[in-house]
């Protein structure tokens, strides 16, 4: 074959080569185009993705601050609650200050310089008090009684105290019988005494009650002593109360004394209490005893129950003091001139009482009455009577006192109850706020989750379009090569027409780069004259893309005319601006200088904003 047939036959392949590589070549630039537009869709879904994820953690903050004012209204309701409580109880305790002050009281009183003897009773063989007290030398003392009988509660107490610079005595006693109903008949009593030599105080109290209220039986008891003295003093006091029931005997019992010597005190309290019927058996109890200040004192205290006793004891020689047990106190006592009835700590609480109670009567001017009519000579029962009647008209005023107290608590409990409510309804409102944020989250995530699935398929479409890209370069590659060896072909045809070849590729090398330096240099003509533009645009202060998702590293600035000034930067852009958020002006008086676009982002309108932003 000659060469000219060998040159024909390679040119006839090359042509076809060349038509092969230009059909690659126009392969190859469809699969770019797809490229490209995959990797926009991919950019817009990551834009939207981020968008959304922006919402969702703005909804997230909603629920937070929104969980935030429910758990601050929990919390102002459990203390309204508290606040409603403790109402409650100052009406209560009001209520067991108007019982406490009820309860009949009376006293006898006696002064005496060489030897002195007194005595009163009052009530009956079912129900009375009596006392009396005794002393030589210089020596005073006296004794107070009380009970109560209703249709299901009897109660009784007693108190004795002495002081003298010789030695004295005094003792103490009351009692009270009631059938509540055949066959079942509530009982109690008590007695405490006092002795004293040298110069001393000795006092006893005990009380005692017992009741049933139709399906249960309750009995208490309590009693207690103290002495002072700069000799040698001693006190005892017991008290009993029980309950006949077809049953058996329901009975609780107490007992205390106290001894101290030169320059000391000592003191006893003991107190227990019992119940059985249709809400079961309770019985308990507990007792204190100490000494202080003195030497060679001593105090023991007792209780018996149904269940067992129990029974405490302290002693001192020369100490500051000790105690034993654990346990308030209880006490109606007279001294200077003043009847104090009062519990409180666990010794209330022995006796079924919530609250402390503590009430002071001044009975001196009723005293000093009673001394001026036995002075007169007047009997014992004429003064006994005139020191009662005193007390009980105290009692009234104390009465009156607390059913004020009473009424007072009972408003402060309407309006803690009014404040509760008010806490109530605020929890109610902050716990739906809570349920709308929560709502707003679940929203904002799905939006997440769906954009977050178109940018999944807009990466799969982009890698497609990379796949045929990279197919029709490999065929590009293909042609090439087997132009190459047409091309080798030809040259080893002839000299000339490879010459010639050579002289005709140069002609259309520079033919290419004389069209590609004229596309360039018209490709910069338009950038710089699009630059200007903008420049002009900007200059002008018109229509800006103001929204928000569009923007990035907003930071507030400051405010003015009624509008937030923030600094910020595009998207697409890493210049630092200044302006405004459109979606904040479309919630104030400025909403006409904002304009939805068509691709759904908003625009401002500077101009129709006050010149003094600019």
């Amino acid at each position: 074959m000659s060469n000219e047939s060998q040159k024909a036959d390679a040119e006839a392949e090359k042509a076809r080569q060349q038509q092969a590589l230009t059909d690659a070549n126009n392969q190859k630039h469809q699969a770019d185009i797809q490229k490209q537009q995959a990797d926009a869709a991919k950019a817009n879904a990551d834009k939207e993705a981020e968008t959304a994820r922006k919402k969702q953690a703005d909804a997230e903050a909603d629920n937070a601050q929104a969980q935030k004012d429910h758990d601050a209204a929990v919390e102002k309701e459990k203390e309204e609650a508290d606040n409603y409580a403790a109402a409650q109880a100052q009406v209560q305790a009001s209520q067991d200050a108007v019982i406490a002050v009820s309860k009949p009281q009376y006293a006898v009183t006696a002064e005496a310089s060489v030897a002195v003897e007194t005595s009163g009773s009052v009530g009956n063989d079912q129900a009375g008090a009596s006392g009396e007290a005794g002393a030589h030398a210089s020596a005073e003392a006296g004794a107070s009684a009380g009970y109560e009988v209703t249709d299901s509660h009897v109660a009784a107490g007693a108190e004795a105290h002495v002081s003298a610079e010789a030695g004295a005595s005094a003792s103490g006693e009351a009692h009270a019988e009631q059938e509540i109903v055949p066959g079942l008949t509530a009982h109690t009593g008590a007695e405490g005494t006092a002795e004293a030599h040298a110069s001393a105080e000795a006092e006893a109290h005990v009380e005692g009650s017992a009741g049933w209220d139709g399906s249960d039986a309750e009995v208490a008891a309590t009693a207690g002593a103290s002495a002072r003295a700069e000799a040698g003093v001693s006190g005892d006091a017991s008290a009993e109360a029980g309950i006949d029931t077809p049953l058996g005997d329901i009975t609780v019992g107490a007992d205390a004394e106290g001894e101290a010597g030169v320059h000391a005190e000592a003191y006893a309290e003991a107190g227990g209490h019992a119940s059985v019927g249709e809400h079961g058996v309770d019985v308990g109890g507990g007792a204190i005893a100490g000494a202080n200040v003195g030497a060679d004192a001593s105090g023991s205290a007792g209780v018996d129950t149904p269940l067992g006793g129990a029974e405490v004891s302290g002693e001192a020689g020369v100490s500051i003091g000790v105690q034993v047990g654990v346990q308030g106190s209880a006490h109606a006592t007279y001294e200077d001139d003043t009847v104090s009835f009062g519990i409180d700590g666990q010794a209330a609480l022995l006796l079924g009482l919530d609250v402390d109670v503590n009430v002071d009567i001044d009975i001196g001017p009723l005293v000093d009455g009673a001394n001026a009519l036995l002075d007169a000579g007047g009997t014992l029962d004429e003064a006994l009577d005139h020191v009662t009647d005193g007390i009980d008209k105290a009692q009234d005023e104390a009465i009156k006192v607390a059913k004020e107290a009473e009424k007072t608590a009972q408003a402060t409990a309407k309006a803690a109850n009014a404040a509760y409510t008010g806490a109530k309804q605020a929890t109610k409102a902050t716990e739906q706020a809570c349920n709308d944020a929560a709502k707003d989250v679940a929203d904002a995530a799905n939006e997440v989750a769906n954009w977050t699935t178109a940018g999944v398929n807009a990466v799969s479409d982009a890698l497609s379009a990379q796949s045929l890209s990279n197919a029709a370069a490999a065929t590009a590659n293909a042609c090439n090569s087997a132009i190459h060896t047409c091309d080798q072909t030809i040259n080893t045809c002839t000299k000339a027409i490879s010459d010639a070849a050579d002289a005709a590729a140069k002609a259309a090398t520079d033919a290419a780069n004389a069209t590609a330096k004229a596309a360039k240099d018209a490709a910069d003509a338009t950038a710089k004259a699009a630059k200007d533009a903008g420049k002009s645009i900007s200059k002008g202060w018109k229509k800006m893309w103001s929204d928000v998702r569009l923007k990035e590293n907003i930071k507030f600035a400051y405010a003015q005319q009624d509008m937030n000034v923030y600094t910020y930067n595009y998207i697409w852009s890493k210049e630092i601006q200044k302006g405004v958020m459109a979606q904040e002006l479309l919630e104030s008086k400025y909403a006409d200088a904002v304009e939805l676009q068509d691709n759904g982002f908003y625009m401002v309108d500077y101009d129709k904003l006050p010149k003094e932003l600019y």
